[in-house]
């Protein structure tokens, strides 16, 4: 859930969107963290009740083997298994006796077979439940590894009464239907004899594990506490914002479009406060140089202006700096961009009041035009929203020589206020465009800014271009006689052409630079990189500027070409391997060395030994600068 801040009172919500995003997450964190912790202290109270259960049916067995070895120790069950027939019909009723412990147990039925055979007893009933035992003597002591073998001890057991001893023995264990059967007769010993074979004796029972309803609580718990925080954050967010910033700024932006005073509310705060002072003082001070055509005093009060515009600016940036996580990366990046253009502006603008010299001549450097204008039509759809006024800019790569020379800022500064007219000159409804187009014509460059807005009527056409005429319901129309001024300065000229209804048509026109090479004390380049990395580029540009080098980047194939066509072919050219878009450095270096070049350089982060039978190139370095 992105929200797109197009205005100030888009910004809560953006953080509303934030906070109700932070929410989903914390409470999906928390849950897969208490469920996590849940899982692990019950799989530990499952492994510890199946524990518990294993260690009670070793109990239950050794309860019934230590019976079972009372018995077979005794004499009489001895002087029984060794007697003859007669002797142990004489000796049955001391048997019996002896066997009186196993009434209290589980054992149903029981019989003793002798090594061949032979049933030498036999008792009670044959379940499918039962167990083998080996009776083994050594020196009438029981013995299953030492021991003589000669009896077979059948035990049959009841399913039921086992379990009803498992009981007895811990109450906590329950019959389940669900959980996997335990064979309570799994084993080779039980206590003293040798199990020779056993019956299955699976019984379906469990220790349960008891259900965390503390944690499902505490989950409940939990999310409630998220919910009513972020509730609590959202409205205290709504009434702080609209309080201390969107009522004031509102105040503010109504007052100055009805033209009357701007008066202050007791929420402000004190950097609204002291613009809306500020925004008084400005105002009378226009107004009294409305009627003065000198430009010191023009300039004198964009000084005071610029001046003054820093304090609220800085909390601007403050503002959309701290609340970096509402915004999207790319709503981020145009809101910086924005900021810094304005604050670059101010700044240029200041120093060009200064006295130092013409404005439009300062700070004089050669300008890519279609990037800056790309980058500027960028900030115009973000600050204008593409829903109200559809903008777009029209360019064929490498068909227009984009560069010319003139001041970046005051020509970003004049492209900006007219881009801005062409969008505020629209009412009413329909499709509506503004459309800024660079084509080059008589070694100009021409700008054309067309819209289809209501357009400016023939006898004001002029008055725009003079100054201190608007058709706007504010304003003071200094914008275009400022870009008139630019451009002509420069040696250019700015055209309107304008038809009520239709639209109008601004052709700023700039002329083309004779050398587009960045000189240094009137020197030539010592070398040239094409690179499509811009962290390269400028680090071989800083390295440059240490070793008092001059150089020349590209990050475009087709500029980059345009300037080698018919230049020096001794200069050091350094090619990217890997120039995106299909585009290869040792191709386009075969192609130069063709073409008369001489000292081509790869630049790569592959292997060189891939680039060795290229004998065009005069070497292979790293992205590193090799000076």
């Amino acid at each position: 859930m992105t929200v797109v801040v197009k205005t100030i009172a888009d910004i809560p919500k953006a953080i509303r969107s934030s906070v109700f995003l932070s929410l989903i997450v914390a409470i999906i964190l928390s849950l897969a963290a208490l469920n996590y912790v849940y899982f692990l202290d019950h799989k530990r109270q499952v492994q510890l009740n199946q524990q518990k259960l294993a260690s009670d049916i070793s109990l239950f067995k050794s309860h019934l083997s230590e019976k079972l070895s009372i018995i077979a120790s005794s004499n009489e069950f001895m002087d029984y298994l060794r007697s003859g027939e007669v002797s142990r019909e004489e000796n049955w009723p001391q048997f019996l006796f002896s066997m009186r412990s196993l009434k209290a147990t589980p054992v149903v039925g029981f019989r003793i077979e002798e090594g061949r055979g032979d049933v030498v007893f036999q008792r009670g009933r044959v379940t499918d439940s039962f167990v083998i035992l080996g009776v083994c003597y050594l020196d009438k002591s029981l013995n299953g590894d030492y021991g003589v073998c000669r009896n077979s001890w059948y035990l049959y057991l009841d399913p039921a009464k086992v379990k009803s001893e498992l009981i007895k023995l811990n109450s906590k264990i329950k019959s389940c239907d669900s959980c996997q059967p335990v064979n309570v007769l799994e084993g080779d010993l039980l206590g003293s004899f040798p199990v020779m074979s056993s019956g299955n004796l699976p019984l379906k029972i469990e220790i349960p594990t008891k259900t965390g309803y503390v944690f499902i609580l505490s989950n409940i718990f939990l999310v409630l506490t998220l919910v009513v925080l972020t509730l609590w954050n959202w409205r205290r967010t709504d009434f702080l914002f609209d309080r201390y910033i969107s009522w004031p700024i509102a105040n503010i932006t109504r007052h100055l479009k009805k033209g009357s005073i701007v008066e202050g509310t007791p929420y402000d705060v004190e950097e609204i406060t002291y613009l809306i002072a500020q925004i008084e003082k400005w105002k009378i001070r226009f107004v009294e140089a409305q009627g003065k055509e000198k430009e010191a005093e023009i300039g004198r009060l964009v000084n005071l202006i610029l001046h003054d515009i820093r304090s609220p600016l800085c909390v601007l940036e403050t503002l959309f700096a701290t609340n970096k996580a509402c915004f999207d990366v790319r709503s981020y990046q145009l809101v910086s961009q924005a900021l810094d253009s304005l604050k670059n502006i101010s700044l240029s603008v200041l120093d060009d009041f200064k006295g130092r010299g013409s404005p439009t001549l300062m700070a004089i450097s050669v300008v890519d035009l279609e990037s800056s204008i790309k980058q500027l039509v960028e900030e115009k759809k973000y600050q204008h929203g593409l829903e109200s006024v559809s903008i777009r800019f029209e360019s064929k790569l490498c068909e227009v020589e984009e560069y010319v020379k003139i001041n970046k800022l005051a020509a970003r500064r004049v492209l900006s206020n007219l881009i801005d007219n062409a969008v505020e000159a629209f009412d009413g409804q329909g499709d509506k465009f503004v459309v800024i187009k660079l084509n080059n014509e008589n070694n100009f460059i021409n700008i054309l800014i067309l819209d289809n807005a209501k357009g400016i009527a023939p006898d004001d056409v002029n008055k725009v271009l003079k100054g201190g005429f608007t058709t706007k319901d504010y304003g003071y129309g200094m914008g275009v006689s400022s870009a008139v001024k630019f451009a002509r300065d420069i040696g250019g000229d700015l055209l309107i052409e304008s038809e009520l209804g239709v639209g109008t048509k601004v052709t700023l026109s700039l002329p083309i630079s004779d050398n587009l090479v960045v000189e240094k004390d009137g020197a030539k380049p010592d070398l040239i990189l094409l690179d499509n990395d811009k962290l390269i580029t400028e680090t071989w540009v800083v390295k440059a500027k240490l070793r008092g080098k001059n150089i020349l980047t590209f990050s475009d194939v087709c500029k980059f070409l345009n300037y080698l066509e018919g230049g020096d072919k001794n200069i050091p050219i350094y090619l990217d391997s890997d120039l995106g878009v299909d585009v290869r450095g040792e191709d386009l270096a075969l192609e130069l060395s063709k073409k008369g070049h001489v000292n081509i350089y790869l630049t790569t982060g592959f292997c060189r030994s891939q680039f060795e039978s290229m004998s065009f190139l005069s070497g292979v370095i790293g992205k590193s600068p090799p000076f």
